[in-house]
């Protein structure tokens, strides 16, 4: 089995608690600053785009070669 652990932080709260961002931000804008579904969309799709890159400082080489690594695993478990 394998088991892969991402833990950018080197602690667990920490890195959770930064994982959990997207999720709080969007519970935050409709709830309490009753946005329109779209704009909050496009408000979280913007923060998940950004924080690979800024907080656990992945650059794109590097997301193109989990992309193209999970596709293999794809292709080698389709019939």
């Amino acid at each position: 089995m394998l088991v892969s652990t991402f833990d950018p932080f080197h602690n667990l709260a920490l890195s959770a608690s930064v994982a959990a961002i997207p999720i709080l931000l969007f519970l935050l804008c409709l709830t309490i600053l009753k946005m329109e579904g779209i704009h909050v969309d496009l408000v979280n799709l913007s923060i998940i785009l950004w924080k690979p890159k800024y907080i656990f400082l992945l650059n794109g080489r590097e997301m193109k070669i989990e992309k193209h690594s999970a596709g293999k695993v794809i292709k080698a478990w389709s019939p």
